[in-house]
């Protein structure tokens, strides 16, 4: 059985289908023109729209582990954005999709990571983040240099 170029995405009231296809289903008379008739008056008020091709998909070029490890560590809260996500990327790899579903919970969970640009709440945030670290480091830095002298008399 020959499989049909037109995809009907019955949830969101759709017929998917490639631009090329389109263009031959606009000649009158081509199977394709008929091919599509049919899918249209089988899914009445289905709207119809084409696939995107790879090159138009929005791709995220460098997106490893790592990097979304150092990008959750300048967020708030990050020790439980870090475990949740060590917990996100053991159960993707048992369902056997560990990147994909892993980048997928990465880009719901921090949607700003998607600009191209960095914006003013991710640098207060971060910068935020990175100073109260600072104070931490440096109030423990103190406590143990307190440790260390000599009780004063």
């Amino acid at each position: 059985m020959k499989k049909s170029p037109i995809f009907v995405d019955e949830s969101n009231s759709k017929l998917v289908m490639t631009k090329a296809f389109y263009k031959r289903a606009c000649e009158f008379g081509s199977a394709e023109y008929y091919e599509l008739r049919k899918a249209k008056a089988e899914n009445e008020g289905f709207e119809v729209v084409f696939r995107y091709k790879a090159s138009e998909k929005t791709t995220y070029n460098g997106l490893t582990f790592k990097v979304m490890e150092a990008y959750i560590k300048t967020q708030p809260d990050s020790e439980e954005r870090l475990m949740e996500f060590e917990v996100v990327k053991q159960i993707a790899e048992i369902k056997g999709s560990k990147y994909p579903l892993t980048k997928k919970w990465f880009l719901l969970t921090y949607p700003e990571y998607k600009a191209s640009a960095v914006s003013e709440s991710e640098k207060a945030t971060t910068l935020a983040e990175m100073t109260k670290r600072a104070k931490a480091e440096a109030e423990k830095k103190m406590a143990t240099i307190a440790g260390t002298l000599p009780a004063a008399s």
